[in-house]
C-alpha cells in the first residue's frame, strides 16, 4: 500500500469514527436527559479539522425541525458554516436567517458568525453588495479581535476587489493582516495586499509582499498556498 493510499484509508477511518461517536450520541441523546446541543457541540469541535464529517454528521442527525428554538439556530449556523467549507454552493438565504433572526444584533461571536454566513451565503449568490453589507455585520457583532474577525475582513476585502474598490480593500486586507500578524494564517492578507498592488500595476511592491507571503507559507508548509504564491511571482516576473 502506497503512502497516499495509507492516508487515504485512515482519513475514511476517521471520518467513520466520527460519525460512529456521533451517531452514539445521538442514541445517548434519546436514551437520557442529554439535551439535543451535545450533538450540535460535536459537529462543531469537528468543524476545524474534518468539515466534511462535521456535515456528515448534521445531515445525520433526523427530524432537525424538533429541536428546540435555540438548537435549531445553532444547527442552521453549523449546516451552512459545514457546507460552505465543503464548497456547496449556498443559494438560498432561508436557511442560515434561522440563525440570523436568534442571534439577532447583540455582540457575540454566534450573532456574527450568523451574519458572516449570511454573506457567504449572498456572496455564493453573486449578491456582493448583500454580502459586504452582512460582513460589515458581522465586522461590528464581534465581540473581540480574533482570526475569525481577521477572515471576515479578507472576504470583505475580496468582495471589495471583485466591486474594484481597490482602496478599501487594500484597508480591509491590512486590517486582516494587523489581527494576524506574527500567526500562522499572515500569509493569506499578504497575498491579497500583493493582488491589489498587482491589480494596480504597481509591480515592485506586489513582488514583495507576494515574497512575503511565500516566506510564511514556506514555514507554515502550506502546499497549497505555496504553489499559488509561486503562480503569482511567476505572473509578476
Amino acid at each position: 500500500m502506497t503512502g497516499t493510499q495509507t492516508y487515504y484509508l485512515f482519513k475514511r477511518m476517521g471520518l467513520r469514527f466520527s460519525v460512529f461517536i456521533g451517531l452514539f450520541l445521538l442514541f445517548l441523546s434519546s436514551c437520557t436527559s442529554r439535551k439535543e446541543n451535545q450533538l450540535l457541540l460535536h459537529a462543531d469541535s469537528l468543524m476545524t479539522e474534518f468539515p466534511d464529517s462535521a456535515l456528515i454528521f448534521l445531515e445525520s442527525i433526523p427530524f432537525p425541525q424538533k429541536l428546540s428554538r435555540g438548537d435549531r439556530a445553532l444547527y442552521a449556523l453549523l449546516l451552512t458554516q459545514a457546507r460552505h467549507k465543503n464548497y456547496v454552493t449556498l443559494s438560498d438565504d432561508s436557511l442560515i436567517k434561522v440563525a440570523v433572526n436568534y442571534y439577532g444584533k447583540k455582540k457575540s461571536l454566534r450573532a456574527a458568525q450568523a451574519h458572516y454566513y449570511w454573506g457567504a451565503t449572498y456572496r455564493d449568490m453573486g449578491r456582493i453588495p448583500f454580502a459586504v453589507d452582512k460582513y460589515l455585520d458581522a465586522i461590528q457583532l464581534m465581540p473581540d479581535e480574533n482570526e475569525f474577525l481577521a477572515m471576515i475582513y479578507d472576504n470583505l476585502a475580496e468582495c471589495y476587489e471583485e466591486e474594484d474598490l481597490d482602496d478599501v480593500a487594500m484597508e480591509a486586507y491590512r486590517k486582516a493582516y494587523q489581527i494576524l500578524k506574527g500567526g500562522s494564517e499572515q500569509a493569506y492578507p499578504l497575498r491579497g495586499i500583493a493582488n491589489v498592488y498587482f491589480s494596480q500595476s504597481d509591480r515592485d511592491s506586489a513582488l514583495c509582499y507576494y515574497q512575503k507571503a511565500l516566506d510564511y507559507a514556506l514555514a507554515e508548509q502550506d502546499s497549497s498556498l505555496i504553489g499559488a504564491l509561486y503562480h503569482d511571482l511567476a505572473m509578476v516576473y
